[in-house]
């Protein structure tokens, strides 16, 4: 087993984990911005700590800092697009919709950009990671939908702005002798940009507020942060040698762990489609090994 993919495969679960303490914290009435920024905050924190004890290295600083401010102000517009999607269409529609076309896009951007290639079974494995998410969709959620037309268009700019950030840091790789310099640069990046969005919608000069100070919450953050500077470090770790339509298809698999998750805590519906699509990944991600 290659090192790159248990790399990608351990970011994954860290992923996964880390996006059911974001539902948790919905689930609890918890302000998004609050989960953010700490858990932001805890990654730089953690990769200044893992700085510290693994060293800098050489390093390319100007085109360095050039990709890493523009990967994470690329991420956080993409968070906006993906709110602005998620007001018009459910998360029923929007997740399984998005890691279809999400892969999809990583598969054309790494032939074009990275000369990337893949054997006849790891392109079976990227196509399988590509339909799985849309039998977690079911017909009867076309009528719910508030507008699917602006949804679906909102979805499809996030999936764009997603894989432009993560072909920049799998550029970042490559930039960084030590891949926690580029995690530094491009999460600080990431989360003073969530902070100035929270300050213009909120239309307060102030972040703190109540939120910010109930220990819960950052508990509950500091756990979620703790879980993504994982999978970030673990998901550069995987595109130094691994490549970026393959890593990005078995992260893409996040998306069922806080499912099972829901359904082992929060006794959410279960069907056959649903035990398809774990199955079928677990092909998926033979196929890719």
């Amino acid at each position: 087993m290659e090192t790159w993919f248990v790399y990608a495969l351990l970011s994954t679960v860290f992923t996964g984990v880390g996006v059911f303490m974001h539902k948790i914290a919905v689930e609890r009435g918890y302000t998004p911005t609050v989960m953010t920024v700490v858990g932001d905050f805890v990654i730089i924190l953690f990769a200044f700590i893992a700085l510290i004890f693994t060293g800098s290295g050489e390093n390319h600083w100007m085109l360095g800092l050039l990709f890493g401010s523009a990967t994470g102000l690329i991420y956080v517009v993409s968070m906006l697009m993906r709110m602005e999607s998620l007001k018009h269409i459910d998360t029923a529609i929007f997740f399984p919709l998005y890691k279809t076309i999400s892969p999809l896009i990583a598969l054309v951007v790494g032939i074009l950009f990275f000369n990337e290639w893949f054997t006849k079974l790891e392109a079976l494995g990227i196509m399988l990671g590509i339909v799985v998410p849309l039998l977690l969709i079911h017909k009867s959620e076309h009528a719910r939908q508030g507008n699917l037309h602006k949804g679906l268009v909102f979805l499809t700019v996030t999936a764009f702005l997603t894989i432009a950030s993560q072909a920049m840091a799998k550029h970042g790789t490559s930039l960084f002798d030590n891949i926690f310099i580029f995690i530094i640069m491009s999460t600080t990046f990431s989360m003073l940009g969530g902070i100035a969005i929270h300050m213009f919608k909120s239309k307060k000069s102030n972040i703190i507020n109540t939120d910010f100070k109930n220990m819960k919450i950052i508990m509950l953050a500091t756990c979620a942060g703790t879980m993504q500077f994982a999978s970030y470090s673990l998901v550069m770790f995987a595109y130094k040698t691994g490549s970026l339509a393959i890593v990005y298809t078995i992260n893409s698999f996040y998306i069922l762990i806080p499912i099972i998750l829901s359904i082992i805590i929060y006794q959410e519906h279960w069907n056959a489609r649903k035990a398809f699509a774990i199955g079928l990944s677990i092909v998926a991600l033979a196929f890719l090994h």
